[in-house]
């Protein structure tokens, strides 16, 4: 929504210009860790998500697609998402990909007003399974709104994929086993996306005393 929008691009702007004249600045993260306590103001969770009326009108107006299901349809969020990932699914994903995509420069344009070559890293940690219908990293990432293809050579923006290890499953052999992800071809794809990066975040163990 644009006000969520505009606000999130505010919060941004608002850091960049506090942090404009500090020489180790370099730009923003604005994590994508989806699946865990995420309020899902930087992308979209999923193609089982986005089907309220106010999206769906915008969707229509921007593309000229008649959606199914009525205003006040009880049954209306049904109807819509067996459409829009059915017949339509190639023009409703591409729309949310316009969407965030525009989004993710004006995040960055703002602020490069700070700083002219400063960036914004999106680190990815991977989505929430829940709200995925597709296997394999990249077409996830369609379905929150990311198309690597636009990311490839657009200047200061840059996604990072996650390895995620550590102390809460660890073993040797599993931290190897997590490693790998290195050398997958989907995996190198996105840690090329505007820049080249790879983000090793510790799985770490909580420990918490039961008040009876």
């Amino acid at each position: 929504h644009p006000e969520v929008q505009n606000m999130y691009i505010s919060v941004f702007g608002e850091l960049a210009d506090r942090l404009k004249d500090c020489e180790s600045f370099d730009g923003i993260s604005s994590r994508l860790m989806l699946s865990w306590q995420w309020m899902g103001w930087n992308a979209l969770p999923g193609l089982k998500w986005g089907y309220d009326d106010w999206t769906v009108g915008q969707f229509t107006k921007d593309t000229g697609v008649n959606v199914p299901g009525k205003a006040k349809d009880p049954k209306r969020f049904k109807t819509r998402f067996t459409f829009l990932t059915g017949p339509a699914r190639r023009k409703w994903v591409k729309w949310r990909c316009d969407k965030m995509f525009d989004f993710y420069r004006r995040l960055r344009d703002r602020i490069r007003q700070a700083k002219p070559s400063a960036k914004l890293f999106l680190n990815y940690t991977g989505p929430d399974n829940r709200c995925v219908l597709s296997k394999g990293l990249l077409n996830h990432m369609l379905e929150i709104g990311i198309d690597y293809k636009r990311f490839t050579n657009e200047p200061g923006i840059v996604v990072i994929p996650s390895i995620l290890y550590g102390r809460r499953y660890a073993t040797p052999v599993a931290d190897a086993k997590h490693l790998e992800k290195m050398v997958d071809e989907e995996f190198k794809t996105v840690a090329s996306m505007g820049d080249r990066g790879v983000m090793i975040y510790s799985n770490y163990f909580e420990v918490n005393k039961r008040l009876d």
